[in-house]
């Protein structure tokens, strides 16, 4: 017998069901027990780094998100820095980036797993491959951070989040923003100065925040940076869920 609180606990028991047969089946019997089993996160989440490496195909990506469901994990973002085909910025991703189309048919794929996909784009720092491009040279901070002192840097984020966003059914996106090394060595050298480092980074956030609200999306972002100005905390957005950033 398998009985769920719902279509995800059915499927969660079918998932044990199928570990008992594969690790302890006897001939056509398997041992007679009673499992009683419950997530004890609410996200499970498994992140993908699609960007350094080779970009895996749709067929892949869904095969990683069936085996993942197996497992119970029941959400998956896939780490992007330049590798979303965008129309209007044709020249950032490469022949085989994600589209549009690729990301719903997945996000679709997905819902029948019980799997959320969670949006996700590097959205300050690890942009080293979009601003070594001499079109986008005049955004640096350094060469891998977008410049905040830029108006041009937060119009190209709306051209950028306007395509991303909506292709992602979640509400929840990933802004990544870690490891901003550099910033205020460049062009915000003077907003350094005058708001601190802390301040011109809650800044972009609060930006980046702005940006993704036409789209219903509730911002996700790494703690690193936050966690050495905490002074900043008060200052970001209420809805803004911070992820725990470690090296160990």
């Amino acid at each position: 017998v398998l009985a769920g609180g719902g279509a995800a606990g059915v499927y969660y028991g079918c998932q044990t069901l199928k570990q008992l047969l594969r690790a302890n089946a006897h001939g056509a019997a398997i041992p007679g027990c009673r499992i009683v089993d419950w997530p004890a996160l609410a996200y499970r989440c498994w992140q993908n780094d699609i960007s350094r490496g080779p970009i895996p195909t749709l067929a892949f990506l869904k095969r990683q998100v069936t085996t993942l469901s197996e497992f119970k994990l029941n959400a998956l973002t896939l780490y992007t820095e330049n590798v979303f085909k965008n129309p209007r910025h044709p020249k950032i991703a490469p022949a085989d980036g994600l589209t549009t189309e690729e990301v719903r048919e997945l996000c679709a794929h997905a819902r029948k797993h019980h799997v959320e996909v969670l949006g996700n784009h590097q959205a300050f720092g690890h942009y080293e491959k979009t601003l070594r491009l001499p079109e986008y040279a005049h955004l640096r901070e350094t060469d891998h951070v977008l410049t905040p002192a830029k108006e041009e840097t937060y119009r190209f984020l709306t051209e950028t989040l306007d395509v991303i966003a909506p292709a992602y059914e979640s509400p929840l996106f990933v802004i990544n923003c870690d490891e901003t090394f550099g910033l205020g060595e460049g062009p915000s050298k003077d907003m350094v100065r005058e708001l601190g480092l802390g301040g011109v980074y809650a800044s972009h956030i609060q930006r980046l925040h702005k940006i993704l609200q036409p789209h219903g999306k509730t911002p996700l972002m790494w703690g690193d940076i936050a966690l050495h100005h905490r002074d900043i905390v008060p200052r970001l957005p209420k809805d803004l869920i911070v992820l725990s950033w470690g090296y160990g």
